[in-house]
């Protein structure tokens, strides 16, 4: 499949509301184990989806092979504090059948592009022990081991994952 891919990566506004609704609906779907929903986005009103693209404190990307969206991606700064110096990177979805490709680097590039923008000058990424691709992709752009966590899911079931930043100024 690489050998037909023209990959592009948009930086959403409100207009793409939509896009980003179906996107991460999708992701949620096709990995509840991996991602989960701040509130319940199934019930949110077009004005809500629009609300989170519209906020100046996070920016929002999807992924593309020509036409087709295939990801999405996101950072925060760190509480939605304008004056944070912290950017969380958040909701990295790649549909299943173009995983494994590489192109987790577009959203790695984009995310650590507006974080420079912004002047934020660490950035935070958080992943479930078990997701090895998630892992080897934070390893790979610099990112460091800052803790590991436990809790209890939305299913009581324990879990662990693994905390990782990394700074800008040093990068």
């Amino acid at each position: 499949m690489s050998n037909h891919l023209n990959i592009t990566l948009k930086h959403l506004n409100a207009n793409d509301w939509q896009l980003y609704k179906t996107l991460r609906l999708q992701s949620l779907q096709q990995f509840p184990h991996y991602f989960s929903p701040s509130q319940d986005e199934i019930q949110f009103s077009p004005q809500d989806w629009q609300a989170r693209l519209s906020n100046r404190h996070t920016a929002n990307f999807a992924l593309f092979n020509q036409k087709q969206a295939i990801g999405l991606t996101g950072i925060i700064k760190e509480n939605l504090n304008p004056h944070s110096s912290t950017g969380i990177l958040v909701a990295s979805y790649i549909d299943i059948n173009y995983q494994g490709q590489g192109l987790s680097n577009f959203f790695y590039q984009a995310r650590i592009d507006w974080a420079k923008e912004q002047g934020l000058v660490e950035l935070k990424i958080e992943h479930h022990q078990n997701n090895l691709a998630c892992k080897h992709a934070h390893q790979k752009f610099g990112f460091q081991l800052l803790k590991t966590t436990h809790y209890i899911d939305s299913c009581g079931q324990e879990q662990t994952s693994e905390i990782y930043y990394l700074r800008l100024d040093q990068k």
